[in-house]
């Protein structure tokens, strides 16, 4: 049974999803190449607007400066994108390293606590206490509470 859905994974269909990959690779390369000579004609096409109206040299210093500064706030969004990222993967890891730790805290010093009644009690309280909080929750009157502005009136 296994070694025929294998060989029909590696007969047909894996073949077919190489082909569908190879041929959208190959389209989407394309269109970036043209996307990238568009832009590059456009580019040009300021440039020689901006000789005519400013000059050689001013044009060129302009659009020096103008793709200097583009260059820098790229550079700087994505220092702070990337600061962020790690940042966000530092605190999961965190996070699943603490619950690890506390996990096995509590695997190790649960047979302990099963020894004895009281034990039972001990682990079965805070979830006594988390039931009892969820019902307190619900049965609660939802009235809303008055400003000043329903005082004063």
């Amino acid at each position: 049974m296994l070694a025929s859905i294998i060989r029909s994974l590696a007969s047909g269909e894996v073949s077919d999803i190489f082909g569908r990959f190879r041929r959208a690779a190959i389209v989407y390369a394309l269109a970036a190449v043209a996307a990238v000579c568009g832009f590059g004609f456009l580019v040009a096409a300021g440039f020689v607007a901006a000789v005519h109206r400013f000059g050689a040299i001013p044009a060129a210093i302009y659009f020096g400066i103008g793709f200097i500064v583009i260059a820098i706030l790229l550079v700087g969004i994505y220092a702070v994108v990337e600061a962020r990222t790690r940042a966000r993967r530092r605190e999961k890891a965190r996070k699943a390293e603490l619950s690890g730790v506390l996990g096995a805290a509590a695997l190790a010093a649960l047979p302990s606590l099963l020894r004895s009644r009281l034990g039972v009690l001990e682990v079965l309280a805070p979830f006594a206490a988390i039931a009892a909080y969820e019902v307190y929750k619900e049965n609660r009157s939802r009235r809303p509470e008055r400003t000043d502005r329903e005082d004063d009136a």
